[in-house]
C-alpha cells in the first residue's frame, strides 16, 4: 500500500491509498481534535508509522533514513537467508531481510517471550520456515527450495489444547477446535509455516504461527507481508525469521 498526500487542510490531512487492485480510496480522517468524538468518519480512523525513503529518479530508492542508524544492516546482511523483525509500534513492524526493509505486521499484543494461547502475541526468538502451502487456484508459488503443498477445502489447523493434534495440519471435518486455512479472503493465498512450538509441541504455548498474507491489520500472532513482498522474499531464499524480545 502507497500512501500520498492529496492535500493539507488547515488541522489535519487527507490521505489516499494505492492498493495491488488500482483503487483510490480516501481512508483518513482529520484529528480527533477537529471534530472531538463527532467526528464524520469515526470508523475510519488510522495509525500510522512513517519510514522516510528517500529516492534518486523516481523509481529506485537509495537510502532509508532510520532513527537509530545502528540498527541498520551492513553489506553481509545482504546475503543472510535470516529475516529480522524490528518493532515500530505496536504491530507495525519492519521485516530487514537482504538489504531491504519491508513494512510487516505483527501481533495485535506485540512481541511476547512467553507466548500463550490465544494471547495475540508474536513468539520472539528464531523461527525456521518450515515449508509453504498455497492456493492453487489464486497464485503461484515463486521459485523456492522449500517443501511446499497445494492447500485445499479441507485443510485446516488444530489449536485445542487438550487434543493430541494441537499445533498440528489436519483435515477436515475434525473433532477439535481448529481454524480453516482455504479462507474467503487473501490471508492464506501463501502460508509460510514458521517453526514455532513443534519440536516438541507444548500445550498451550502457542499454535498456528504463520508468515502469510497481510491485509494491513494486526494478527493473531503471525508475521505478515503485503503478497509483492512475500513472493519477493521467497525469491530470496528466505530461510528463518529471528524476532527479538522486545
Amino acid at each position: 500500500m502507497k500512501l500520498t498526500l492529496k492535500k493539507v487542510p488547515d488541522r489535519g490531512l487527507d490521505i489516499r491509498t494505492w492498493n495491488e487492485i488500482n483503487s483510490d480510496d480516501k481512508v483518513c480522517k482529520y484529528p480527533p481534535s477537529y471534530y472531538d468524538n463527532l467526528c464524520q468518519y469515526p470508523n475510519r480512523q488510522i495509525s500510522m508509522a512513517l519510514l522516510l525513503i528517500v529516492y534518486d529518479n523516481d523509481d529506485e530508492c537509495q537510502q532509508i533514513y532510520r532513527k537509530n542508524a545502528d540498527n541498520a544492516q551492513n553489506e553481509n546482511d545482504k546475503t543472510s537467508k535470516v529475516a529480522e523483525i524490528e518493532v515500530i509500534s505496536g504491530s507495525c513492524a519492519i521485516f530487514h531481510f537482504a538489504g531491504r526493509h519491508i513494512p510487516a505486521c505483527i501481533g495485535r499484543t506485540g512481541v511476547k517471550s512467553n507466548k500463550s494461547e490465544g494471547d495475540g502475541g508474536t513468539p520472539s526468538g528464531f523461527l525456521p520456515l518450515r515449508r509453504l502451502l498455497y492456493r492453487p487456484d489464486r497464485v503461484h508459488l515463486p521459485p523456492t527450495s522449500l517443501a511446499s503443498k497445494p492447500l485445499t477445502e479441507s485443510d485446516g489447523w488444530c489449536d485445542d489444547v487438550n487434543h493430541p493434534d494441537y499445533n498440528l495440519q489436519v483435515r477436515l471435518p475434525h473433532p477439535a477446535r481448529h481454524e480453516k486455512l482455504w479462507l474467503e479472503n487473501r490471508l492464506y493465498d501463501i502460508i509460510g509455516i514458521l517453526g514455532y512450538n513443534d519440536d516438541p509441541v507444548i500445550p498451550g504455548r502457542g499454535s498456528a504461527i504463520f508468515l502469510h498474507v497481510s491485509d494491513m491489520q494486526p494478527t493473531q500472532g503471525c508475521i505478515a507481508l503485503s503478497l509483492k513482498d512475500l513472493y519477493w522474499v521467497l525469491e530470496q531464499g528466505l530461510e528463518a525469521i529471528f524476532i527479538p524480545n522486545s
